[in-house]
């Protein structure tokens, strides 16, 4: 955590909180700190059925990022994984095009795998404006995981876990599947926001990766209305993904990638 919270202090300058959910900590856990010099509030999992190991480890990503969303009293949320490099200040770029285009949702695609929402921004790293996230209703009666393991690829399970209103969880859901712009490809935490925007006609951007598979540039976009302005050109952030799985290879890379950024730091 160390190369997060050093880049995301050097480098965002208008978060004004930061919400972690401990999903392995009881309901009543609950730690207020700093972090990168901003107010932190790391708080349990309102429902500790993720003491399930095998739950927490599909489970604990979607239902404990829309934990977070749902403790959010900001108007805009950002929202990301920890295993990133903040390069620039990419909520000050985020927000500047939320605002001059209306934009509902912005932030990077996902460069290792495709995925059932395509160039849709995934919360690798993405700034969303909480009026437009979904009501209670979404998915209120769709959401399921398989019972014995908790994985969020049911096909074929004996028997199915509901997760009512869960919409951040990305279980392949067939009655929907055919809405997505890749229906076979993967289905990924937060994948259901792009069905969310389709409906209700909510634009949305999404930054793709540059020479480097990890990294992210301004240059390179994809949306949904037609946008074609020439943004600021600037280095956005740096992905590891899978470095706990993998970390002979995909840690390594990000490993190497922070050295030279305090590097950097330090000829500056």
């Amino acid at each position: 955590m160390e190369a997060f919270e050093r880049t995301l202090g050097d480098n965002l300058k208008l978060v004004e909180k930061i919400l972690f959910c401990k999903v392995d900590a009881p309901p009543e856990f609950l730690e207020h700190k700093t972090f990168a010099g901003i107010p932190c509030t790391t708080f349990g999992y309102p429902n500790h059925f993720l003491d399930n190991l095998n739950y927490r480890e599909w489970l604990g990503h979607p239902l404990g990022m829309r934990a977070c969303f749902e403790r959010v009293t900001t108007k805009y949320i950002y929202a990301t994984d920890p295993d990133v490099l903040f390069l620039s200040p990419t909520d000050e770029l985020y927000l500047s095009v939320i605002e001059k285009h209306d934009v509902s949702m912005i932030g990077v695609t996902c460069w290792n795998q495709p995925l059932a929402a395509g160039p849709f921004p995934t919360v690798i790293n993405m700034m969303i404006r909480t009026a437009d996230l979904p009501d209670s209703d979404f998915l209120k009666e769709d959401t399921v995981a398989e019972e014995e393991t908790g994985t969020i690829f049911p096909c074929g399970a004996k028997k199915l876990m509901h997760l009512p209103g869960e919409y951040m969880v990305g279980t392949r859901l067939e009655k929907y599947a055919s809405e997505f712009i890749n229906p076979n490809a993967t289905f990924d935490t937060g994948c259901y926001l792009y069905l969310w925007c389709k409906w209700h006609n909510l634009r949305w951007v999404g930054f793709l990766v540059a020479q480097s598979h990890h990294l992210y540039e301004s240059r390179f976009y994809r949306n949904n209305f037609g946008l074609k302005d020439k943004l600021p050109v600037r280095k956005l952030i740096w992905h590891s993904t899978e470095s706990v799985k993998r970390p002979d290879h995909y840690w390594d890379n990000y490993m190497a990638e922070w050295e030279k950024y305090k590097t950097r730091m330090a000829e500056d």
